[in-house]
C-alpha cells in the first residue's frame, strides 16, 4: 500500500501527525522503488485506500514524493476496502475523487469501476482525465461470487472508451480476488481475456 493508506493503518506513537507520518513513510518508500528500477523493474504499482480520508492535499503530496524520480510506469490504484471478500466502503464516489486524483504524477490512475455498476456519476468524474495520464478500469466484481461474462465485461468497457480514448485504457479487475474461490475468479479473469483478445482490434477501429 501507499504511505497515505500507511500512514492510517499502522499504530503511531512518535509523529502524533498523520501528515509528517505519511511523508516520512513517503519517503522511505521511495529510496526502495528508486531501488527496484535500478534492478530492472519498469512497472511499479501501490494502492491507498483513499476511503480513509476526505479529499487533501497532503495525500496526494505524499503519494507524489513516494513516486519523486521514479524512472518507470507508474499505477497508483484505488482501492475501495476489500480485504478477503468484505464489502468494503463505496461512499467516497468518483465525484469525490477527480479531478482531486489528476495531481498524481503517475502515468495511470486504476479504479474500480464493476462494484459501482460503472454508475454515471463515475463515467462523468473520469471524463476529465488529463491528456497525460492512462486509466485503469475494473472491470469485475471481487466483492461477487457470480462471475462476469464476457459479454457484461464488454458493455462496462464500452462505458468508459465513451469518455476515454481506448488507447489510454487498461483493463484491470477491480481489486484482489482473494476472497473467493479459485474457480469463480478463473471465470472472470476468463471474461476479461476473451474480451480484451477478441475485441481490441474492433475497439481500435470501430466498436465491440
Amino acid at each position: 500500500v501507499g504511505p497515505a493508506t500507511m500512514s492510517a493503518l499502522i499504530t503511531d506513537r512518535h509523529y502524533g501527525d498523520i501528515k509528517a507520518l505519511s511523508k516520512d513513510l513517503a519517503r522511505a518508500l521511495n529510496v526502495e522503488l528508486r531501488d527496484m528500477v535500478s534492478r530492472g523493474v519498469d512497472i511499479i504499482q501501490f494502492a491507498e485506500v483513499l476511503t480513509f480520508f476526505d479529499p487533501a492535499d497532503w495525500v496526494v503530496e505524499a503519494i507524489n514524493i513516494a513516486l519523486d524520480g521514479i524512472d518507470a510506469y507508474k499505477v497508483i490504484h484505488i482501492c475501495y476496502g476489500q480485504q478477503e471478500g468484505q464489502p468494503g466502503v463505496t461512499e467516497l464516489r468518483g465525484a469525490k475523487l477527480f479531478p482531486w486524483l489528476w495531481d498524481i504524477n503517475c502515468d495511470q490512475i486504476q479504479y474500480e469501476m464493476c462494484s459501482h455498476g460503472f454508475h454515471q456519476s463515475d463515467i462523468d468524474a473520469i471524463s476529465t482525465i488529463p491528456a497525460d495520464k492512462d486509466f485503469g478500469v475494473g472491470v469485475v466484481n471481487g466483492k461477487s461470487l457470480v462471475a462476469e461474462s464476457p459479454q457484461d465485461v464488454a458493455a462496462g468497457i464500452r462505458r468508459v472508451t465513451d469518455v476515454i480514448p481506448p488507447e489510454r485504457l487498461m483493463v484491470w479487475t477491480d481489486c484482489t480476488l482473494t476472497g473467493i474461490k479459485h474457480i469463480v475468479a478463473k471465470r472472470k479473469i476468463e471474461s476479461i481475456v476473451a474480451v480484451t483478445e477478441i475485441g481490441r482490434p474492433e475497439l481500435l477501429g470501430t466498436r465491440m
